[in-house]
């Protein structure tokens, strides 16, 4: 990644230059290495030591550093977190950067501490995979902090697959949540690395049908991989209780009547409806109902399988029996 200046104060400019040759030292050479397999691309530790430099910022300087730091300095990561979200101030970008750079003296020590959470929690996720499948993950996570409303996302830099962790989303998240939230996570990586037929298409024809098995696979994936918590904790790990998964159980008869009418149907409409986190698309149902009966699927489908041939199961042949036991969980 590069970075490209812009125009600014003198004292803004000396700050910033500070912060990217500690990020530049960091990529080339001294960043965190969990171990020989997963390294960290840390991308969030230079904001916290522009910030540390600063002397009593001004909301002005406190929003050109939140610009300049999402859309200069980390700008690729930036380009991944927003790219359905346009840049026309469709849902107040503007004004929200200007709040959200002023809450950053209460953001940062949050941000600080969780980073520190996930470089001791990484190691155990990795344990697991090892302990649990044979095979030992190998991909950059990449840590950075924005405004976008999306805790993270897999990433193809260089042409190779790895995962960008959002640690202004994730900060609020409990130890438990930020731990079910990488397991879930990492299997994705772990997923396509290993799972995915090579000659296939990368993402399934059915996105509904392809999204119900990634996102309860990994669902159910990371209650193997961190087991003894409660399931809406492995369904919703954003959340503090259970009220969304106690919704879910109330309208899972009419998810479940929706999915199996639009097994087939490519409406990214459909799609939203089940898999999107804006409430608007779900209506009147919260958000993220496909997660829930993807895990639902994915423990039944255990019931007279080996839970490791079901989450190693490749879509080719999830797609020969989906609709069979999707009408089974609906009875």
């Amino acid at each position: 990644m590069t970075a490209k200046l812009p125009q600014a104060r003198p004292r803004g400019i000396q700050i910033f230059l500070l912060g990217f040759l500690v990020c530049v030292a960091g990529l080339l050479g001294a960043a965190p290495t969990v171990n020989a397999q997963i390294t960290v691309k840390d991308y969030l530790q230079p904001l916290l030591d522009e910030y540390a430099a600063m002397d009593a910022p001004g909301p002005q300087e406190l929003e050109l550093l939140a610009y300049r730091y999402e859309f200069v300095y980390a700008k690729e990561l930036g380009d991944l977190f927003y790219d359905r979200l346009t840049h026309d101030r469709k849902w107040g970008l503007r004004e929200a950067f200007a709040d959200y750079a002023a809450s950053f003296p209460e953001i940062i020590p949050t941000l600080a501490a969780k980073r520190a959470e996930v470089l001791e929690i990484i190691p155990a996720t990795e344990a697991r995979f090892v302990e649990l499948f044979g095979l030992q993950p190998e991909f950059p996570v990449y840590f950075f902090a924005t405004l976008a409303p999306t805790d993270g996302k897999v990433t193809h830099f260089g042409g190779r697959r790895g995962f960008a962790l959002n640690f202004n989303k994730i900060r609020t998240y409990s130890a438990t949540g930020t731990r079910i939230l990488l397991g879930h996570e990492f299997f994705h990586l772990f997923q396509a690395e290993y799972i995915e037929e090579p000659e296939g298409p990368e993402l399934p024809p059915e996105p509904t049908l392809g999204s119900l098995m990634a996102e309860g696979w990994a669902t159910y994936a990371s209650e193997k991989i961190f087991p003894g918590f409660e399931a809406w904790q492995y369904v919703s790990p954003f959340a503090g209780d259970d009220q969304q998964f106690r919704a879910f159980q109330e309208y899972k008869g009419e998810m479940l009547g929706y999915l199996l009418a639009n097994l087939d149907n490519t409406d990214r409409r459909v799609w939203a409806r089940l898999f999107s986190g804006n409430p608007e698309d779900a209506a009147p149902w919260p958000p993220r109902g496909g997660y829930y009966l993807g895990y639902l699927l994915a423990k039944q489908m255990s019931a007279d399988r080996s839970w490791r041939d079901v989450l190693l199961m490749p879509y080719r042949g999830f797609r020969e029996i989906a609709e069979t036991e999707l009408r089974s969980l609906a009875k």
